[in-house]
């Protein structure tokens, strides 16, 4: 109040409400006093403004954190503009000043996004493998030489894992290097597997993870194709006597050769 005797705050006060000419000469002149106050006390003022945030940062962090995500969300565009002209400036700088401290943030965030965001993780990973796929594999050829052991631990260890995920993976290696498509996916050879009711299409016998195969009717050497119409699922020992030969002709070996069959 710009009056500390009472008398003349109460007729301030009064003037104020009856009066608007100078209710509005008031307001123009504490308008102008914060202006120039703001512009001497700059420093001070955003030195209080940092320590006041901090502080209600601390106590309503949940807040600050939900507000923080819903503003990168509705401004996404405009985060990943930022982010960019940052990182050109002093990001390779930055991330050699910190580097222990970047990768224990990057397995944070890693771990974080297993539990929340898997999809988009696999999605991010399959494309920095796409662009960077040379460099990769060189990279893994290189460990794989120096510490062949262990790579060989670790990959029997997944082929244990999942035996029938592994094996259908070989299957599409195998077509890919053979300059076919392997149109049969995990799915359909499971599917394959019960329709066949697990058993060898030529001699019947049980089929197991340990001696299914899959085998072509018609062999890829003799013009076939990976097409689930030319595919089903016999034994080792019937695949590897079948070799180059027609279902059909193997089938009419087996039958010459025991009559009893």
């Amino acid at each position: 109040m710009p009056y500390k005797d009472p008398a003349k705050r109460r007729a301030h006060l009064k003037r104020r409400r009856q009066d608007p000419q100078h209710r509005a000469k008031l307001r123009a002149y504490f308008r102008e006093y914060t202006k120039k106050w703001r512009r001497k006390h700059r420093n001070r003022l955003r030195k209080y403004q940092r320590e006041w945030k901090a502080r209600w940062r601390i106590k309503n962090r949940d807040i600050e954190r939900e507000y923080q995500r819903d503003w990168r969300e509705r401004n996404s565009a405009k985060v990943h503009d930022q982010n960019r002209k940052w990182y050109a400036r002093h990001g390779k700088q930055w991330y050699e000043r910190n580097k222990e401290k970047r990768r224990v943030q990057a397995k944070e965030t890693y771990l974080r996004e297993r539990r929340t965001k898997l999809e988009q993780q696999r999605a991010r990973r399959r494309r920095h493998y796409a662009k960077n796929r040379e460099s990769i594999r060189a990279h893994v050829k290189g460990r794989r030489l120096k510490n062949p052991e262990r790579f060989r631990a670790v990959d029997r260890a997944r082929y244990l894992h999942n035996t029938e995920k592994r094996k259908h993976q070989s299957r599409i290696a195998r077509a890919k290097r053979s300059g076919l498509s392997c149109y049969l996916s995990l799915e359909d050879w499971k599917r394959l597997l019960r329709q066949y009711n697990f058993r060898c299409a030529y001699c019947g016998i049980r089929l197991t993870i340990k001696n299914r195969s899959l085998d072509h009717k018609i062999p890829l050497l003799r013009g076939g194709t990976n097409d689930i119409t030319n595919l089903v699922p016999s034994c080792l020992r019937c695949n590897q006597r079948k070799h180059v030969q027609t279902a059909e002709e193997f089938l009419k070996s087996r039958t010459t050769n025991n009559p009893g069959v």
